[in-house]
């Protein structure tokens, strides 16, 4: 679709923002109909590290220097569904307020995965039964 697709160019869709975004999600009558939920989920994950974190890039030293450690933006797992190689990079809390409100949230938060997938089974059997 585009003369050179690796490079980062967001001014395509800022120019023209009925270019889709991608073919993950289908066309016409065979599009995912999650796919404004995983649009919308996406954005309140970014946000919320945004509120907190400054995200900054990594760096080594190198015979005593300071180095910026390289990010290869093509670096991508194989097979069915790939993701983005692991990357270094550096989060800093953005303020006191963003560090207490992080962990408080964190510590409260179920984090095992059985019970999590229990309480939206159940969340869902409750709708059927409004229905």
């Amino acid at each position: 679709m585009f003369s050179d697709p690796e490079e980062f160019n967001p001014d395509r869709w800022i120019q023209n923002p009925d270019l889709p975004l991608g073919i993950a999600w289908g066309w016409g009558r065979r599009a995912c109909p999650g796919r404004y939920i995983a649009y919308n989920s996406f954005f309140i994950i970014v946000a919320r590290i945004l509120w907190a974190f400054d995200v900054e890039r990594s760096y080594k030293f190198v015979d005593g220097k300071k180095v910026e450690v390289e990010i290869d933006p093509l670096a991508r797992t194989e097979g069915l569904s790939s993701a983005p190689e692991p990357f270094e990079v550096v989060f800093k809390v953005r303020s006191e307020k963003a560090e207490q409100v992080t962990r408080r949230e964190w510590n409260n938060a179920e984090k095992d995965v059985d019970i999590i997938l229990e309480r939206i089974g159940r969340a869902q059997m409750d709708l059927k039964g409004k229905e």
